[in-house]
């Protein structure tokens, strides 16, 4: 069990830590042993994201609870590579932005906390455990932010907030007829959104093809995020291309920073 209980301290969760400490300590004094033998392939890390992914979520919880739980999430995985202590990573988020009143019609019903071009995508997916074809990583020096956004909209060099699509819009639909049909409260989604959606939202993104129309990838490429069972990879395709199985990330054009 020590195995366990260090396995939860890497992953944040000193409390049950604490708890499996105790029964360990428990046993011990009943005379059973030191330790309990467990299986090699345990992943004590994998239990916490499988608690993480069945806990209680916006608007199961208020929007305030909802931002504290993303940001612990966040401040876990990127505060060390910011050099920042997580209390520091925390403090300097933005608020959600507020819910404009069409945003339930427009499907824009989750709260998400990305994070921006101050850790570079790779790093994020690095540590969020998303893997990248090998294709997308050897172009990634020649994406872009959707040039033709009428709009004008460009990924924050800062933690921002925002308000994404369930999935449940725009299935099966080209990239590029998706980008031509984003009013003016729609944007397209991007690699930091799909990245925290992977971290804070698995109940909505796991699973499930996703394009995401804002990165251009050299001419006429996007970039996707395709499951393989438990793994998640980021990849280029085509924007003339409407997948059955995928939907495109659209998010609220009001961001907080």
């Amino acid at each position: 069990m020590r195995f366990v209980e260090r396995g939860l301290k890497e992953a944040g969760e000193s409390g049950l830590a604490s708890i499996v400490r105790a029964v360990r300590q428990e046993f011990e004094r009943r005379g059973h042993g030191k330790d309990i033998a467990l299986p090699v392939n345990l992943n004590p890390v994998r239990i916490i994201e499988i608690r993480l992914e069945t806990q209680k979520v916006y608007p199961e919880i208020s929007l305030s609870a909802e931002h504290r739980r993303q940001a612990r999430i966040l401040a876990k995985k990127f505060a060390k590579k910011l050099n920042m202590t997580e209390e520091e990573y925390i403090a300097a988020l933005p608020p959600f932005p507020e819910k404009p009143a069409n945003y339930d019609d427009l499907g824009l019903t989750v709260p998400l906390i990305a994070e921006g071009k101050r850790i570079p995508w790779i790093a994020q997916a690095s540590i969020s455990n998303i893997e990248i074809d090998d294709y997308l990583r050897s172009r990634a020096n020649e994406m872009r932010d959707w040039q033709a956004d009428p709009f004008s909209f460009t990924t924050p060099e800062e933690a921002f907030t925002t308000w994404i699509q369930d999935g449940t819009k725009f299935v099966n639909r080209k990239p590029r007829d998706v980008r031509s049909q984003l009013i003016e409260d729609l944007r397209a989604g991007g690699i930091e959104e799909i990245i925290a959606g992977v971290n804070l939202r698995p109940d909505i993104i796991k699973g499930k093809g996703w394009d995401l129309p804002r990165p251009s990838v050299g001419s006429g490429g996007v970039v996707c995020l395709l499951w393989f069972d438990e793994q998640p990879m980021l990849y280029a395709y085509f924007d003339d291309v409407a997948n059955p199985s995928f939907r495109s990330l659209v998010c609220g054009r009001k961001i907080g920073t």
